[in-house]
């Protein structure tokens, strides 16, 4: 191809590109609504004259061309004579005289067109009727409690038509009157076949009915309705309203009215909301299986298309079964003092918590004797052995079958576990230690909330009750599969709340109780020594021995503490106000103190300044604040929240 050539097909596509654009451009333009401005009306072949009973097809020219809407109106003002017009402009004379038909634009603009039609005397002769399209009633709607698919006769009656257009002899066409009679047999509430007949009015000029043609005719059928279901009740058999966890309950459907024409249903199972939401399956014949502990309501859903549907809530009750067990199971160094206590997930009946259904022995031993207490609050069963028990010595503890829950329902196996005791050797200074229970499963614990700001470090798990999971905000938690617990990347352990599903609420609920005792103890200890104000609360750069340290106003930490003791001693420190510790202040151990054996019981509100680091168990009747930095060796226990900045809680 020669450059020119080129040249000229280069020149060519930008012009169609810039011509594009053009039009794309303008597109606003194009599009903006043209509004008609003038119409005019013509008789067909510009005809302004029609005999008596003939028709003029007349037609209406709308300008502009490109008017947006060219759709109008047809009507017809009578004058000394008379006429109809159909919708597309078909005018019938019906008398002579003159009539004036109008032509109105759709659009809104009200323009208008009319022309003058004169009707002229009928001077031919009058042909016979000869033949008619049959007509046909078309009426649709829906069967239903046997109430007719058709509309009323009222209705139906007027949708006959008043004048039909009938061919005559000689081709002519002419609309012939018709008058309807046997409407008043039409009943829309009783199905079968209904014709309504019709006679012949009087005929228009040019036109008789010297063959005797017969008047059109039309026939109705009415279709029987539809017994619709009105009700369904649902129930579980035997009138019961629960289900075992893992077990069936046969559910029921009642359907009214009986004579109903499908009586047949749908079982379908939704699971409940909230905190004590179940789950459940359900078959097609209505045997329900429940798979979670919780509420569900199960549903029956007519299959006749009435939309009716039948409810019942069902409780899915799981058996008992321990939560918690103090001490732990493998536990070792135990006091040879302690109470062995078994938690329960749901109240339980007094009647069954019985030292028959709750034994400790000597490891493939002997039982011991003890008595067995029930606390009702914290649903924790308790053995108190009559003697204490022997030193470096493993124990087995046994909670039977025999225990019930308040509804009647027995644990499905024994709950079993071992502990080992203590040596005299590990017996240390200081008071005795708070028993933590099963608060001591958690690294942080709250009753309202924990927040983060981001860069947090948690080793253990994550606990607050009554608070939901949406109250741990900052940590982007991804709840589990079961429901029963949320992972974060700033935590190494687990996030629980008490939303989530069973067990985890009744744990929680426990876990928090326990909290509380464990605070109210650590304030009213006095099993040893009790050192008042010391150092008037400013107690950065001093050094504390074993013992109760007890302060009613406000504490702070400017400088690092020291506390000196062995592997086995004890601190309290009783707190009626603030604790602070200043940014970079640390509390040091020395000799073999271990942050196990430090509880700190605070009233007030505990701050940890950036770079600050604590040992041991921080137990707040309030908040717990750690700024950007700061750390703790030890646990978390708040009874409103826990702040963190971008904090670090390590395990004991």
């Amino acid at each position: 191809m020669s450059t020119r050539r080129k040249f000229t097909k280069y020149l060519v596509i930008l012009a169609l590109i810039a011509m594009t654009t053009l039009i794309w451009g303008c597109k606003a333009d194009i599009d903006t609504p043209i509004a008609v401005t003038s119409i005019s009306v013509t008789g067909e072949g510009s005809a302004s004259s029609v005999e008596d009973g003939s028709t003029l097809q007349m037609s209406a020219t709308v300008l502009p061309a490109n008017a947006t809407d060219k759709g109008i109106t047809w009507s017809v003002a009578n004058g000394t004579g008379t006429a109809s017009i159909s919708a597309t402009g078909l005018l019938t004379a019906t008398d002579p005289g003159t009539v004036t038909v109008k032509a109105v634009a759709k659009d809104g603009s009200k323009i208008q067109g009319i022309k003058t039609i004169t009707i002229t005397e009928f001077t031919g002769i009058a042909s016979p009727l000869a033949s008619f399209a049959a007509l046909t009633l078309t009426q649709t709607g829906d069967v239903a409690n046997n109430n007719v698919q058709y509309i009323d006769a009222t209705a139906v009656i007027a949708a006959l038509p008043a004048m039909i257009e009938v061919t005559l002899v000689n081709s002519t066409k002419k609309n012939i009157p018709l008058t309807w009679t046997d409407t008043d047999t039409y009943d829309a509430a009783v199905a079968g076949n209904y014709t309504f007949t019709a006679t012949w009015g009087a005929m228009p000029a040019g036109a008789n009915n010297a063959n005797s043609l017969g008047a059109p005719a039309v026939e109705l059928t009415v279709k029987a309705g539809v017994l619709l279901v009105t009700g369904i009740t649902v129930t579980g058999t035997g009138a019961v309203s629960e289900v075992v966890l893992d077990d069936t309950l046969q559910m029921i459907a009642t359907v009214l009215p009986l004579e109903a024409s499908d009586p047949s249903i749908t079982w379908s199972v939704v699971e409940g909301d909230g905190p004590g939401k179940g789950k459940a399956t359900i078959s097609t014949e209505g045997l329900l299986t429940g798979t979670v502990a919780g509420t569900v309501t199960v549903k029956a859903t007519a299959k006749d298309g009435s939309a009716m549907e039948g409810t019942k809530e069902i409780t899915v009750n799981s058996r008992p079964f321990v939560t918690i067990t103090f001490p732990e199971n493998l536990e070792e160094g135990v006091a040879i003092t302690t109470l062995i206590e078994a938690s329960f997930n749901e109240e339980m009946d007094l009647l069954t918590m019985i030292g028959d259904n709750f034994t400790v022995s000597v490891f493939e031993g002997s039982l011991i004797t003890g008595n067995v207490s029930y606390d009702v609050e914290t649903k924790t069963m308790t053995f108190d052995p009559d003697s204490d028990l022997l030193e470096n010595t493993k124990y087995t503890a046994k909670v039977t079958t025999g225990v019930k829950d308040s509804s009647g329902l027995a644990m499905l196996v024994d709950k079993e576990w071992t502990f080992t005791t203590a040596t005299a050797v590990l017996a240390g200074e200081g008071p005795a230690l708070i028993n933590l229970k099963s608060a001591s499963n958690f690294a942080i614990l709250a009753k309202t909330a924990v927040t983060t700001t981001g860069g947090t470090q948690i080793t253990g798990d994550i606990g607050v009750s009554p608070a939901a999971l949406t109250d741990l905000t900052g940590f982007s938690a991804t709840l589990s599969e079961d429901g029963t617990s949320a992972t974060s990347d700033y935590v190494t352990g687990k996030i629980y709340a008490s939303d989530m599903q069973e067990p985890t609420p009744s744990i929680l609920t426990t876990a928090i109780t326990d909290v509380q005792a464990a605070y109210v103890e650590a304030a009213g200890r006095g099993d040893y020594a009790v050192t008042t104000g010391a150092h008037a609360g400013i107690i950065g750069g001093q050094t504390f021995a074993p013992g109760i340290y007890k302060w009613s106003t406000v504490v702070t930490m400017a400088t690092d503490i020291t506390l000196q003791g062995g592997p086995n001693d004890t601190w309290i420190f009783q707190v009626a106000d603030n604790l602070t510790a200043s940014s970079g202040a640390k509390v040091l151990l020395d000799s073999g103190a271990q942050a196990k054996n430090v509880f700190w019981q605070v009233a007030g509100i505990v701050t940890l300044g950036s770079g600050a680091h604590f040992e041991g168990i921080i137990m707040g009747q309030t908040q717990i604040i750690l700024e950007t930095g700061s750390s703790v060796h030890g646990k978390l226990f708040a009874q409103s929240q826990v702040t963190l900045g971008a904090a670090t809680v390590t395990p004991l």
